[in-house]
């Protein structure tokens, strides 16, 4: 009775296509709701391992070896991003970015445990302790950087893993988004300029630039913070650093999801963000070591939603491949540069409060909260214009194709906000 339950369901469900529709509410094409759910699957099997791999091994580097590996995992960062955006849609965006700071909370983690444990090899074939540590970390790394080059496709239409139906359905997924035609996917030297024009970009860059700083400083120096707020042996230390980082990782999870759902991600940005600010004030506080733990937990309840969701709200926002590159290459350089100074902001010399340290962070992350509450503004200001008509002049004049052609220029394109 129960196997005949579920065949009916999905009876239903496959006989119930669903309607596509652009931000206008016009039927673009129809779609089958179970292919789809399935094919999001396989791309999530053959695609999210991967990169979520990837970005462990880069930010064990960057926890174990300091800022040497920043160049490399910037360079990581936005591939990574752009090539997620070549799969999935703006509805799924958010999340799938969510697994890459599921990988960095768990590099976190375990990160510095792991580098106490291989010092103890120190001697072992005659190799120094930072010796094991690069071979330990590093080979792993070349291996699969081997093999990513063989499991992950350039595109969907490369992909060995896909169907010709699935790849159709790729294909119509894409292009019932509003502007991504088939040209959009392409790199056009205008589509570039036009993201070197456009300030929303810079101000997601100034954003970027706040919210970094806390999520280089935090992963560098929370043991540091943690080790002088009491006396712990260094095991002791990793071990109080975990609960932090999972509360960190699941607090992002739950919240692209919602996001995905919603198509919010400005208020969820500035929450998060805000949390993270009293985060901060707490570690600032002459208060007792329990309080000031609990300043860890705040801060990193907020961390990777505020440094993550803007990684999923600008290119959602790009649908031509020449500007969305653009925007993700400027926002994640820029961020990612806070990482030159987040070493020098907590001096062993200012233990136990760091006030310098944190409250620098705390200040960047308070300004950041500041600028993605102001474009979120600006974007659903925008977006009331367009559905009121106020843009449609721009395109009086146009073919339906030109029109298409516009990416986030035209009227009938809707921001994520």
């Amino acid at each position: 009775m129960e196997n005949q339950t579920t065949s009916n369901e999905k009876d239903h469900l496959q006989d119930r296509s669903k309607d596509l529709l652009n931000e206008q509410g016009s039927p673009l094409v129809e779609i089958d709701i179970v292919a789809e759910k399935k094919l999001v699957r396989k791309l999530d099997l053959y695609i999210i391992p991967i990169v979520m791999l990837l970005y462990l091994f880069s930010f064990l580097d960057r926890v174990n070896i300091g800022t040497k590996p920043l160049k490399i995992q910037i360079d990581l960062a936005k591939r990574a991003t752009v090539y997620l955006t070549l799969f999935y849609t703006k509805a799924e965006i958010a999340l799938r970015i969510g697994y890459l700071f599921v990988s960095a909370a768990i590099a976190g983690a375990v990160g510095g445990l792991l580098a106490y444990g291989i010092g103890f090899m120190d001697g072992v074939a005659g190799q120094r302790g930072w010796r094991w540590i690069l071979i330990i970390e590093g080979l792993p790394t070349l291996i699969l950087g081997v093999a990513t080059w063989f499991l992950l496709a350039d595109s969907p239409e490369t992909a060995f893993y896909l169907s010709s139906q699935e790849k159709e359905l790729m294909r119509i997924r894409r292009e019932r988004q509003t502007g991504h035609t088939q040209s959009a996917q392409e790199l056009h030297k205008k589509d570039v300029l036009a993201g070197l024009r456009d300030w929303k970009i810079y101000a997601f860059c100034a954003g970027q630039f706040g919210v970094d700083t806390m999520l280089y400083g935090y992963s560098t120096f929370l043991p540091t913070i943690i080790a002088d707020l009491g006396k712990w042996t260094t095991v002791e230390v990793q071990a109080l650093t975990i609960p932090c980082y999972c509360l960190g990782a699941i607090s992002y999870i739950v919240v692209a999801r919602l996001s995905d759902t919603q198509q919010r991600r400005g208020v969820y940005t500035v929450i998060f963000g805000a949390i993270s600010v009293v985060g901060y004030g707490v570690l600032i506080s002459k208060s007792s070591i329990g309080v000031h733990y609990f300043g860890c937990f705040l801060i990193a309840l907020g961390l990777y939603v505020v440094v993550g969701l803007p990684l999923a709200w600008l290119p959602s926002n790009q649908p031509r491949y020449g500007k969305r590159t653009t925007a993700t290459g400027l926002q994640l350089t820029v961020g990612n540069a806070s990482g030159v100074m987040a070493p020098f902001l907590y001096p062993s010399t200012e233990k136990p409060r760091y006030v310098r340290g944190n409250g620098v962070s705390l200040s960047l992350v308070g300004t950041a909260c500041l600028i993605y509450a102001f474009i979120s503004w600006i974007l659903s200001q925008k977006n009331a214009s367009r559905k009121a008509g106020k843009e449609d002049g721009k395109i009086a004049n146009l073919t339906e194709s030109e029109i298409a052609e516009l990416g986030d220029d035209s009227p009938r394109f809707m921001y994520t906000i």
